[in-house]
């Protein structure tokens, strides 16, 4: 059947009528501490902050450096496919490493990052939301989460999927949505009919999740563990162990590295403003401390105006 409905998807030559369902990319995935490209960083970033519930994103990445992502969510479905070398992934506290040949399957809202080798190849796959109804109101079962396993392992059953996936690269910057929409349902219902499907609790009560977002919401403001333990009434050392399994960094840290994101997006959008009114307006109270913060990110320090 996917061979059947794959030949029928290569074979339409309609032109793209929804460019602005897509983005195709050989930018580095979500936000990334050792790129070379800190432009590259943001356009992946500002996709996944405003963009990924309504669009899929499909990029082919020949890493040509060492790199980590930092921990992020999305309301999107994320699939990983590494094609030579393996790459280490933390889903939720849950670090393991995927081979080539396997799949790593990120669920929306899972809190996840990625380390990636130099000399590695992958294609990463996120599909919006807006893109999985078909897929949800198939499987889906009320009060419950649908989701696929967090890694799909059987690398014989994977060469079906990997052959999808390339295909469907081939042929992406030429599709229009429903195209894309055909080649979601396709994906997403053959690995359902190799791996079958999982269900789970369907409200989202994950703490790391609210931890997150209320940081994103506040990094303007003193946030410390108390403010947290207080908000979502879990003791400090609880909140703290969930933000340092879950993301690899301390509290202290992860503030700091969205202050600096929005450092780079004031600078980048008012040219006028100084690097000190930048950090001033993120949160920072040190320029030493923003300094050390934006090198983590951009592996270079912002260009002075005062």
């Amino acid at each position: 059947i996917w061979r059947f409905l794959t030949r029928i998807i290569e074979d339409m030559a309609l032109k793209p009528f929804g460019g602005d369902d897509i983005i195709q990319s050989s930018h580095k995935l979500s936000n990334c501490r050792g790129s070379d490209s800190k432009e590259d960083i943001m356009d992946i970033l500002q996709f996944y902050e405003s963009d990924a519930e309504k669009k899929i994103y499909f990029d082919k990445d020949d890493s040509d450096l060492t790199w980590t992502s930092m921990a992020h969510y999305h309301r999107a479905v994320e699939l990983c496919f590494p094609v030579k070398d393996s790459l280490a992934c933390c889903v939720n506290g849950e670090k393991f490493e995927v081979e080539a040949g396997e799949i790593a399957f990120i669920d929306s809202f899972d809190v996840h990052y990625f380390e990636i080798s130099k000399g590695s190849s992958r294609y990463a796959v996120v599909i919006g939301a807006e893109f999985l109804s078909n897929f949800y109101e198939m499987y889906g079962k009320k009060n419950s989460r649908v989701r696929f396993p967090r890694k799909l392992f059987d690398k014989e059953k994977n060469k079906i999927l990997f052959t999808i996936v390339r295909e469907w690269g081939e042929h992406f910057e030429t599709c229009n949505r429903l195209q894309n929409l055909g080649y979601v349902n396709l994906l997403l219902g053959t690995i359902a009919e190799l791996y079958g499907i999982e269900y789970s609790d369907s409200e989202n009560d994950n703490l790391i999740v609210k931890i997150l977002s209320f940081i994103n919401e506040h990094f303007k403001e003193q946030i410390d563990l108390e403010l947290l333990s207080k908000t979502f009434g879990y003791s400090k050392s609880t909140v703290s162990r969930a933000i340092s399994t879950a993301i690899g960094e301390d509290l202290r840290t992860y503030v700091n590295l969205i202050r600096a994101r929005n450092v780079h997006k004031l600078l980048q959008s008012n040219p006028e403003m100084t690097v000190t009114e930048a950090a001033n307006k993120s949160g920072f109270n040190s320029l030493k401390t923003f300094y050390r913060a934006y090198g983590q990110v951009f592996d270079e320090n912002p260009k002075i105006k005062g």
